[in-house]
């Protein structure tokens, strides 16, 4: 009997994870909900709210995961192991931080999130790509500068994509340096097991990374 793509999904999901864990000696002991979402879900049947912005992303993007991490479920309407990859990345993050009400540390936290999700799913998909061609922070040298553009993807509706640009951009160049044993796994491990407590710790420790993996330092 053919499997059905719930099926399929959940155990793909449910590889990757163990190939994570034994690739980076992490044993997290628990497993993220998974779903397939297809034209017909009810998220009723979940309990996510249809107006939840991981929803939204999902109507406007053909093959995109998302994972919510207050009730620990992973959705996808794809299959690409990339993006499987990319899902359990932040569902590994998210066993370490907290949530962050205040914008500067849910940037910072949420930045360093889509790194660690877009070097797993490099690890898993070697091939994959990030859609992002420009860095809205190259030119800025100051962090009056990066809040003013912060604020301004917010008010333009751009802040899932700043977020996701910065992330995918450090998470491409810690893959790099992973896979040329330019850097341990005991420190990918401190990264990702970093719980970003302290105050303005989340977004200190992204301008310390996006130094590091880009050279590019914003003095605080």
């Amino acid at each position: 009997m053919k499997k059905s793509l719930q099926i399929l999904i959940e155990e793909r999901t449910y590889d990757i994870l163990f190939e994570l864990e034994d690739e980076l000696n992490l044993n997290l002991g628990v497993l993220p909900e998974v779903y397939y979402i297809g034209r017909n879900f009810n998220f009723g049947d979940i309990e996510i709210d249809k107006k939840d912005p991981g929803i939204k992303m999902l109507k406007i993007y053909p093959e995109i995961g998302f994972y919510f991490f207050q009730k620990k479920i992973i959705i996808s309407n794809t299959l690409k192991e990339g993006v499987l990859g990319e899902e359990i990345g932040h569902f590994i993050h998210h066993n370490f931080v907290k949530d962050f009400s205040d914008i500067v540390n849910d940037f910072g936290a949420s930045a360093i999130g889509e790194m660690i999700g877009f070097f797993c799913s490099k690890l898993i998909d070697y091939k994959r790509k990030s859609p992002y061609k420009s860095d809205n922070f190259q030119k800025i040298y100051s962090l009056k500068e990066m809040m003013l553009e912060i604020k301004s993807c917010i008010k333009e509706e751009g802040y899932f994509d700043l977020v996701h640009q910065q992330g995918y951009l450090m998470g491409e160049k810690l893959y790099n340096l992973y896979i040329s044993n330019l850097i341990s796994k005991k420190e990918v491990r401190k990264i990702i097991q970093n719980p970003l407590n302290g105050h303005n710790q989340a977004f200190l420790e992204f301008l310390r990374l996006r130094e590091k993996f880009t050279g590019h330092n914003i003095p605080f």
